[in-house]
């Protein structure tokens, strides 16, 4: 014989407030990343339409903030700083959109690069890898979007088939 026990009355986590919370927490970060993955598409659109090839070489590695501390040295990232000559000949110092390690880009290396004509600072790292993660972060926004509003209609029509949680459950 099963027992029946009294549920709490406006405590418990319905069905649908549930997916009402996942939808919140799934919008609010597929908004974030995706206006992060907007920008960095619009600054990438821009250097690919306006874009020369360069040589640039690594003058510099800038510390991040708040990356590692002065006890392990091993979590610190770096950002490195190349300069390159453009079409006018003058030399222009630009941070490449690069974290890395020390190793990764030596003081002294040679690294291709596409810059943007209009604006010389702005710069990409020829290669697959750094033109296409800007649209992935898009990308990833819009599913998180997508999964917002699946869950938004999945809590609706939870509570459509429960209005009310039951004040009697079995155990």
């Amino acid at each position: 014989m099963r027992a029946a026990r009294l549920a709490p009355v406006g405590n418990e986590l319905t069905r649908a407030r549930a997916f009402f919370i996942l939808a919140a927490f799934s919008a609010v970060a597929g908004l974030l990343v995706g206006n992060l993955g907007l920008g960095a598409v619009i600054t990438t659109h821009s250097v690919l339409a306006n874009g020369e090839v360069a040589m640039a070489r690594i003058v510099e590695l800038n510390q991040n903030r708040g990356a590692g501390n002065r006890h392990n040295d091993g979590n610190r990232t770096y950002t490195p700083v190349g300069e390159f000559s453009v079409e006018s000949g003058e030399t222009v110092s630009a941070s490449l959109p690069a974290t890395t390690d020390r190793e990764a880009f030596a003081v002294g290396t040679d690294v291709e690069i596409l810059y943007d004509t209009t604006d010389p600072t702005k710069v990409e790292l020829t290669g697959g890898y750094p033109l296409v993660v800007p649209y992935l972060g898009v990308g990833i926004g819009v599913l998180a979007l997508i999964g917002a509003a699946v869950l938004a209609i999945r809590g609706l029509r939870s509570r459509v088939r429960d209005p009310l949680p039951p004040r009697v459950q079995e155990r």
